[in-house]
């Protein structure tokens, strides 16, 4: 079997649903000494590190300075690749590089 396509469902520390993710996704966010923690706030599931609020969704797909990750299927809470596309947007900062 594939693991990355084994789907893992984190519980969200502020809401009772569950946000949708590739076990092989949520091991590297851990690899990075992010906490399994996450919340859901303003239409976006984030994960608290460093005292930043960073979300799941950018760090997944690497979102660079200028980008944005929509949701295909528009559920914030479904964190799978294939459901997440980058665009151009206005961030100022590459996710990844606040860890």
């Amino acid at each position: 079997m594939n693991n990355n396509k084994n789907v893992m469902y984190v519980t969200l520390t502020n809401n009772s649903a569950n946000a949708e993710v590739y076990e092989k996704d949520f091991k590297e966010l851990l690899s990075f000494g992010l906490p399994h923690r996450w919340n859901y706030h303003q239409g976006h599931v984030w994960v608290r590190h460093k005292g930043r609020n960073l979300q799941v969704a950018r760090l997944i797909l690497d979102a660079d300075k200028g980008q944005k990750v929509v949701q295909i299927d528009k559920s914030p809470l479904n964190l799978k690749r294939e459901n997440l596309l980058l665009k151009t947007g206005k961030a100022k900062h590459r996710t990844r590089d606040l860890l």
